[in-house]
């Protein structure tokens, strides 16, 4: 809103000789309005920026904007229409990022894996022998990041594979069914749904499942029983 002023108010018609229009923008975003400054942008750059949708991003508009041009009107693309993969210079891309760059999958995920490596092995977040516990709602985020830490760690204790550490990761959900007043079938049916993608992720260690009306309820002392109790049930279990 810096440097927009709408031109509804009758007071300032007089000062604002730019007619009201719906294709007038400033900084890049579609308002309705005229720019305070006089020669047409409170940037001083002028505004000649696109009209973007509200509530968007404006180089994800663009990129998007750009990939549906290239396609008939209601048709999806298919996979590799997309070009070439820029990075491999190989495979066919699947999707664009950052200022429209084409990429596969392959070389999408190496780059994911790559920036957690570093975020984690590369400042000393994760080091050899230590034990993990990752919070995990069953959600996309924390599935992805699941999926990084498998990729980073190494079966071999004695020794690592490259770029590769191993220490011991245990899953931890806090079921939030209860907040939601969802019937017991139901939230039952939400856990099995997390298994099986815990699973299908490759994870076959210990997943812990805390309520969340426990979580407020019992102090940090008797979470972490709460928690060591059922690690031995699982690995009774298991025995």
């Amino acid at each position: 809103m810096s440097g927009c002023v709408s031109l509804e108010d009758e007071t300032l018609s007089t000062v604002h000789q730019q007619p009201a229009s719906s294709s007038t923008s400033c900084n890049g975003t579609n308002t309705n309005r005229a720019c305070s400054s006089g020669n047409g942008c409170s940037t001083g750059t002028g505004c000649q920026q696109p009209e973007q949708q509200q509530g968007s991003f404006g180089s994800w508009v663009r990129r998007q904007a750009a990939a549906s041009s290239t396609a008939p009107a209601g048709q999806q693309q298919e996979p590799g229409s997309q070009g070439t993969c820029m990075k491999c210079k190989a495979a066919p891309a699947v999707t664009r990022i950052r200022q429209n760059e084409p990429y596969c999958n392959t070389c999408i995920e190496a780059g994911v894996i790559s920036k957690f490596r570093h975020a984690t092995k590369g400042q000393g977040l994760i080091a050899a022998g230590d034990r993990v516990l990752l919070a995990l709602s069953g959600g996309a985020a924390s599935l992805a990041l699941l999926w990084c830490t498998l990729a980073m760690q190494s079966a071999n204790s004695s020794r690592p594979e490259r770029g590769k550490v191993s220490f011991q990761l245990v899953l931890l959900h806090v079921d939030c069914s209860a907040a939601w007043s969802m019937p017991a079938v139901q939230a039952q049916q939400r856990l099995q749904q997390l298994q099986a993608a815990v699973a299908a992720a490759g994870f076959s260690g210990q997943l812990l499942v805390l309520q969340l009306q426990d979580v407020f309820a019992h102090s940090q002392e008797q979470l972490l029983q709460l928690l060591q109790d059922q690690q031995q049930q699982q690995q009774h279990h298991a025995g």
